[in-house]
């Protein structure tokens, strides 16, 4: 993106890139973060997938989805990626699980055989019954 002829999206990138490393005076820092300067991606797609959760009442992202644009679906497949390989922050494991970010599919598929239980009384499922457009 350029503004007054000038290349603010590399310039933006290059603040991103020195505040992740931490290679940022404070006083710059400070200036940027005033302005909500977003130099963390993650947290982007995070506040997108809070966004979606509001609107339909869960997380469970189909693959192709985007929202504002972005990839959420992509982004949301490759975070269950990371969580079920424990290559995740701390952090953000633990802002994913609060918001009920389903990441594991056999769990999600158990919920709904248990709330097809608890309506119908019983397990037996014929095989191609679909709950809530799941098969």
């Amino acid at each position: 993106h350029k503004e007054n002829g000038k290349n603010l999206g590399t310039w933006s990138l290059y603040q991103r890139s020195k505040l992740r490393e931490g290679k940022m005076s404070v006083n710059r820092k400070r200036l940027l973060l005033k302005n909500e300067f977003v130099y963390d991606q993650w947290l982007d797609m995070y506040r997108l997938l809070l966004k979606f959760e509001e609107r339909e009442g869960h997380c469970r992202i189909p693959s192709n989805h985007k929202e504002n644009g972005k990839n959420l679906g992509t982004w949301s497949l490759y975070q269950r990626s990371k969580l079920r390989e424990g290559k995740m922050s701390v952090n953000r494991k633990r802002l994913l699980l609060k918001n009920e970010f389903v990441y594991d599919q056999w769990l999600d598929m158990y919920r709904l055989l248990l709330k097809f239980e608890e309506r119908e009384g019983h397990c037996r499922i014929p095989s191609n019954h679909k709950e809530n457009g799941k098969n």
